[in-house]
């Protein structure tokens, strides 16, 4: 950690936009500082309008049908081959860069960034099994089951500056579930580490989340939490059809 701190403090970084998988630069440059030292400039970020915001929906719109027809355990594949990436190479780069842009001990670093969001990384497939796995009771000829879709639309997801694991989160929970997310981060580099490095996540591709599921261990999200990222509905298949449409009150 104390190598990648270094590292860090010696040199800038410059957040580019990931718009369809692309970097996108506009040269609209905002400056990223230490919390604890508004001197030190870490990098720049490029600033994005309403026209990246647009391309960036647009995008989510387009990846929406091959991403939501994703069998399931594709889709979580990407999510736990990241948590791997995370609990490994990855994971003193970002504590390093929670520690500069949140002003937090390589503790606080440890059990806020890299713990944490690990565990939503590993908890929530296991989740999104739960939540296809509730299945109705069916009888002889008819079978009865619920059809999870992903929502309509997109996903916004705006998350905080000062939790970077809730930063990771918040994306990709509905991503997990088939949705297409498109991710504004706060400014500060971490977000960046996050989104680049492990997943290697693009606006509306496979940024991935949930809300106000904080925490590690058994705070660290349930299925309740996923079950509000898809559209449930009931199927009730017949394969004995009536013989007889008529109603008792109608045999005479």
């Amino acid at each position: 950690m104390s190598s990648k701190l270094q590292e860090m403090l010696n040199g800038q970084i410059e957040v580019p936009m990931i718009i369809d998988g692309e970097e996108v630069r506009n040269g609209n440059l905002a400056d990223i500082r230490c919390p604890h030292n508004h001197q030190h400039v870490l990098g720049k970020y490029h600033q994005a309008d309403g026209e990246y915001a647009i391309k960036a929906i647009d995008a989510a719109q387009k990846a929406k049908k091959q991403w939501g027809q994703m069998p399931w355990e594709s889709r979580a594949v990407v999510l736990l081959k990241a948590a791997e990436l995370l609990a490994g190479k990855y994971r003193q780069t970002l504590n390093a860069a929670t520690m500069l842009n949140t002003s937090k001990t390589p503790h606080q670093a440890e059990i806020d960034a890299a713990c944490e969001l690990i565990d939503f990384w590993r908890f929530n497939p296991h989740f999104m099994e739960e939540v296809y796995g509730d299945q109705p009771m069916s009888s002889p000829g008819i079978l009865n089951y619920m059809e999870h879709r992903p929502l309509d639309g997109y996903v916004l997801a705006i998350t905080p500056f000062n939790f970077a694991s809730i930063a990771g989160n918040l994306p990709t929970a509905p991503a997990l579930m088939g949705n297409t997310v498109v991710w504004k981060p706060a400014s500060a580099a971490g977000n960046f580490y996050v989104n680049d490095k492990p997943t290697g996540a693009v606006v509306a591709q496979q940024p991935f989340g949930g809300t106000r599921a904080s925490g590690t261990n058994d705070k660290a999200g349930s299925w309740l939490n996923l079950e509000r990222w898809v559209s449930p509905r009931a199927i009730k298949e017949t394969f004995l059809p009536p013989r007889n449409f008529r109603y008792p009150y109608m045999a005479e």
